[in-house]
């Protein structure tokens, strides 16, 4: 009987828990689902980027099997490349120069940090950051040219099994 009296006074005693609960939990649930819409935001900016740049890559190539074409060839041979064969594109809200390019940014909320950090500042090494940057890159592995020892660029579909084999190793879809 006198337990059954000390359990009661003390569950009479709970009055405003509920209150308490709200108040404490309610910051950190509101802080979870912050993080949710955030992440979904920026995996959803992702796909999207995915499915635009594909698009984008086979209007460029307007459906020709045998990327890369004359152009591209003559730009990269201009450049040094002795070996060309991937086609692929890439996605950036901006460039700064030929080395450097900045994604789509996404700001997650901290607890703790800074938040005076900027969607375009360069990190170097092992750094935490409040953004999601999503980067989307796309594109196929084609036909492969070689410059022969005549200074022109020869066709082979086959390097495991062509004149090239030995120059390539074993991957059909190289550029160096």
């Amino acid at each position: 009987m006198a337990a059954n009296k000390k359990i009661n006074s003390i569950v009479e005693n709970e009055n405003g828990q509920a209150i308490f609960e709200f108040v404490v939990f309610l910051p950190f649930i509101i802080f979870l689902f912050t993080v949710l819409v955030n992440l979904s935001n920026s995996i959803n900016g992702s796909i999207n980027q995915q499915k635009a740049l594909r698009g984008y890559f086979y209007r460029i190539l307007e459906h020709d099997s045998k990327a890369p074409n004359r152009i591209d060839i003559d730009y990269l041979s201009s450049q040094g490349r002795n070996i060309i064969a991937p086609v692929s594109l890439g996605w950036a809200k901006k460039r700064v120069g030929d080395a450097q390019s900045f994604g789509t940014c996404y700001k997650f909320l901290s607890l703790f940090g800074s938040s005076d950090e900027e969607c375009e500042e360069s990190l170097s090494g092992e750094n935490s950051s409040n953004f999601v940057k999503v980067f989307t890159f796309y594109g196929v592995c084609g036909s492969t040219y070689l410059k022969s020892s005549g200074g022109f660029y020869e066709e082979s579909h086959f390097l495991k099994m062509g004149n090239f084999a030995s120059s390539l190793g074993s991957d059909h879809c190289v550029q160096q």
